[in-house]
C-alpha cells in the first residue's frame, strides 16, 4: 500500500463519524495537473517538481507510470493503480462529463476476482465507496470516488458530481410527488381560470388576440397541475407566450400576488427573457421582478457558495429558468435545493442546443428520463421559420438527426447552398475558405453585411456634433436605438478561437477593414469609435452582464460605451472584462436572433464540431445564412453528435 493511502486510512479509521477531508482529493488534482504540465520534455524532472512541493508525497504519486497513459485505460483490469483512477475522473471532468465507464465483461473469472478484490481495497483504504443501489442511499458518502456496478461495466463518480446528481434527482423526484396538492388547489379555481381571456399580444384594439395552440395549452395545463414541469421546444416555437399564459393563469387562481423568479444562466438571456414575458403580459396587471442569472439569484459569491439552500429557501413562489440548456449540473442542483417545499419549477429551453459550458448535459438528460415525461411538453409549431426557408431548410435535418441519434444525412447540401460562381436568392451561401488564395478576399466578403452598420456609424460621425448633443436626448436615444438594430441584423458566429477562422482573427481582420472603409484613426488603442464590445464578466455595480453588447461613441468629447439601457465611461471598463464583437463563438450566441449569420467552422475547430453546434449557429438567425467552411469541416460537423457521459438517468 501505498504512504498515501496508510495514511488516509488510518485518519479514517480514528474519524469514523466525520466526513473525509475532500480538500485532499483538491490538492492530489492541482498536483497531477501540475505534473502534466511539467511532464515534457522531462518525466523525472516532473515528479523532482511535485515532490519538491509535496516533500511527504502524499498524492500517492511515486508510482506513476508513464508508460501507462490514462486515456489508453478502458477496461477495469487495465487499472493498476487509484492515481490513474482519478486521472481519468479528472480528464472525464474536463471533457464535460460527470461519469467515468469502465468495461468488464471480456474479463476471465480470475480477472473479474483480481479486479474486485482491487476495488475492495480501495474501498477499505478509504478512497472510494461501492454502491449496491443508487436511489436509496443509506448514509452519505464520505469517500473522493463513488463506484458502482451497472450491468457489465463500472461506473465512477467524483464524489462532487455524485452528490449533485444524487440531490438534483431526489429534489426533483420530491417536486413531482406535490401534483396531488396542486391539482386540488386547481381544481377549486377550475371555473375562474376557464373565464380567463386570452392574453393580447398586440398593441391595438384591432389586431388580432392570439391564442394558445394544442401543445401550448397542454404545457399550460401541466404546468398549472404539476409542481415541476419542462417545456422545450425550437426557435420561434413560443415557450415565452406559453409561459406568459401560464403566469396569467397562476395568478388569477391566486388571492395574493405570487412572487416570481426570472432567471436564467446568463445575464444576457435573462435580459432577453425578462424583456420578452413583459412585451407578452402588456395589459395585465402582474408586476414581474427583474431577471436575474442564476449566481445572483442564489447569491453565489466568489467562493462559490450560495447564499439560499435547503436550510435557507427562495421566497419565491415560482422560478422560471430560461436557456435551460446552458444549465451545468452543479448550479441546477444548488437551485432546487433553494427552491422552498411549496415551490414550483419550470425549464424552458431547447435540448438539441449545446450544453452548457460546466460538466453535465442536465436539460438533455431530464427530457430522455421516463419517469418524467409526465411533465414534459415538446412545442414543435415554428413562427420563426418553415421547411422551406433557407434557415428551415438546413436546420430540420439537423433537427430531425438529433432527436433520432443519427448522422444528419445531408446529402444533396450543395444542392441548398450557394457557390461564389452560382448564386441563387433562395439558397444559402457557401463559402469554402480553402478556394480563397488571399484570406483578405474571404474577410472582405464577411464584412459586406456590415456595411449598412459602417455606413450609419460613418454618417453619425460626419453630421453629428457629437460635442453638443445633450445624451439624454429623444433624438440621441433613437440614434441609439437605430445604431443597435443595425448591428443586431448581422452576426458573424465562429466554433472557436483560432485559426483563420476563430473568432480572435475575425475580430481583428473586421477591426481592420472597419477603420480602412470609415477613414478612422485609432492610434493603436484597444476602444475606437463605432468598436462594438461583448462584455465577458458580470459586474453588478455597473449593471453589465455577461453577454451584453455596447458600442463604443464618442460623446461631449469623451469615448463612451452606448450599451442598450446605459451609457457607460470608457475609463471604467478595461480589455479584460471585454472584447471586440463583429464576432462571437457560437456558444456566447445563445439565447440570441439576428436577421442573417454568417456561420464559420474551420479545421482547427474539429474537436470542437458537432450536430448541436451548428443547429444552434444556424437557428441563431431569422431569415438569411451564410456557411463559412474550411476542409469539409462543415460536412464533417454534420455527422457527430456531441455526447457527455452523465450518471443524472441512473439516480431514477
Amino acid at each position: 500500500m501505498h504512504n498515501s493511502s496508510k495514511h488516509l486510512s488510518k485518519n479514517l479509521s480514528n474519524n469514523k463519524n466525520n466526513l473525509l477531508n475532500l480538500d485532499k482529493i483538491a490538492d492530489f488534482i492541482a498536483l497531477r495537473k501540475q505534473q502534466k504540465q511539467l511532464l515534457n520534455p522531462n518525466l523525472t524532472q516532473a515528479k523532482n517538481a511535485i515532490n519538491h512541493k509535496n516533500p511527504n508525497n502524499q498524492s500517492g504519486l511515486e508510482n506513476f507510470d508513464e508508460n501507462k497513459p490514462t486515456e489508453s485505460i478502458h477496461r477495469l483490469s487495465d487499472l493498476r493503480t487509484i492515481q490513474q483512477l482519478f486521472g481519468l475522473l479528472d480528464n472525464a471532468l474536463a471533457n464535460g462529463d460527470t461519469i467515468l465507464t469502465l468495461h468488464s465483461q471480456h474479463a476471465e473469472h480470475d480477472e473479474k476476482k483480481h479486479d474486485e478484490k482491487k476495488l475492495q481495497n480501495w474501498q477499505n483504504d478509504g478512497w472510494l465507496t461501492q454502491l449496491t443501489q443508487l436511489t436509496h442511499t443509506p448514509s452519505p458518502i464520505n469517500t473522493p470516488i463513488v463506484a458502482y456496478r451497472q450491468a457489465n461495466q463500472w461506473v465512477f463518480w467524483l464524489q462532487r458530481q455524485w452528490f449533485a446528481e444524487y440531490q438534483l434527482a431526489m429534489q426533483l423526484l420530491a417536486m413531482t410527488k406535490r401534483q396531488a396538492q396542486l391539482t386540488n388547489e386547481t381544481k377549486t379555481q377550475k371555473t375562474k381560470t376557464q373565464k380567463i381571456k386570452p392574453l393580447d399580444l398586440t398593441d391595438t384594439d384591432s389586431s388580432p388576440v392570439k391564442t394558445p395552440n394544442a401543445l401550448q395549452q397542454q404545457a399550460i395545463d401541466k404546468a398549472s397541475r404539476y409542481a415541476f414541469s419542462i417545456i422545450t421546444g425550437g426557435p420561434g416555437t413560443g415557450k415565452t407566450f406559453t409561459v406568459a399564459e401560464l403566469v396569467k393563469r397562476l395568478q388569477h387562481t391566486h388571492s395574493q400576488p405570487l412572487s416570481i423568479a426570472l432567471t436564467a444562466p446568463t445575464g444576457k438571456a435573462a435580459q432577453r427573457m425578462q424583456e420578452s414575458l413583459q412585451n407578452s403580459l402588456k395589459g395585465e396587471k402582474i408586476n414581474l421582478e427583474n431577471a436575474k442569472t442564476l449566481h445572483r439569484l442564489l447569491g453565489i459569491g466568489q467562493h462559490g457558495t450560495p447564499r439560499y439552500h435547503k436550510n435557507n429557501h427562495l421566497p419565491d413562489d415560482l422560478v422560471i429558468v430560461d436557456e435551460a440548456s446552458m444549465l451545468g449540473l452543479e448550479l441546477a442542483s444548488q437551485l432546487v435545493d433553494a427552491i422552498k417545499p411549496t415551490g414550483r419549477l419550470i425549464l424552458l429551453g431547447d435540448a438539441n442546443q449545446l450544453s452548457a459550458v460546466d460538466a453535465g448535459s442536465v436539460l438533455a438528460d431530464l427530457c430522455k428520463i421516463p419517469a418524467l415525461q409526465t411533465f414534459r411538453t415538446e412545442l414543435s409549431e415554428t413562427q420563426r421559420f418553415d421547411d422551406n426557408s433557407k434557415v428551415g431548410k438546413l436546420a430540420k435535418p439537423i433537427q430531425y438527426a438529433l432527436n433520432h441519434a443519427k448522422p444528419c444525412n445531408i446529402d444533396n447540401l450543395l444542392e441548398i447552398t450557394n457557390t461564389l460562381q452560382v448564386t441563387n436568392p433562395e439558397k444559402i451561401a457557401l463559402l469554402q475558405a480553402d478556394t480563397f488564395k488571399q484570406p483578405d478576399t474571404l474577410y472582405q466578403v464577411l464584412s459586406q453585411p456590415y456595411q449598412p452598420f459602417f455606413d450609419l456609424l460613418n454618417h453619425w460621425q460626419k453630421t453629428t456634433n457629437m460635442d453638443s448633443v445633450n445624451i439624454d436626448t429623444d433624438e440621441f436615444d433613437t440614434n441609439c436605438k437605430k445604431l443597435f438594430a443595425t448591428f443586431n441584423q448581422y452576426r458573424i458566429l465562429t466554433a472557436g478561437n483560432h485559426g483563420i477562422l476563430g473568432k480572435q482573427m475575425l475580430n481583428e481582420q473586421l477591426k481592420k477593414i472597419f477603420l480602412q472603409k470609415t477613414g478612422l484613426v485609432n492610434h493603436n488603442y484597444y476602444f475606437y469609435h463605432g468598436l462594438p464590445i461583448m462584455i465577458n464578466t458580470n459586474d453588478y455595480h455597473l449593471g453589465l452582464f455577461n453577454g451584453d453588447i455596447g458600442i463604443c461613441l464618442w460623446i461631449k468629447e469623451s469615448l463612451m460605451v452606448c450599451f442598450a439601457d446605459k451609457l457607460v465611461a470608457i475609463n471604467q471598463l478595461s480589455p479584460s472584462v471585454c472584447e471586440p464583437a463583429y464576432a462571437m463563438t457560437i456558444h456566447k450566441s445563445q439565447g440570441s436572433e439576428f436577421d442573417c449569420v454568417a456561420v464559420c467552422v474551420g479545421k482547427s475547430h474539429q474537436r470542437l464540431l458537432s450536430q448541436e453546434l451548428i443547429y444552434t449557429a444556424v437557428t441563431r438567425s431569422k431569415q438569411d445564412v451564410i456557411l463559412v467552411s474550411e476542409q469539409q469541416s462543415l460536412t464533417a460537423s454534420l455527422q457527430q453528435k456531441s455526447h457527455r457521459h452523465t450518471g443524472l438517468a441512473l439516480q431514477f
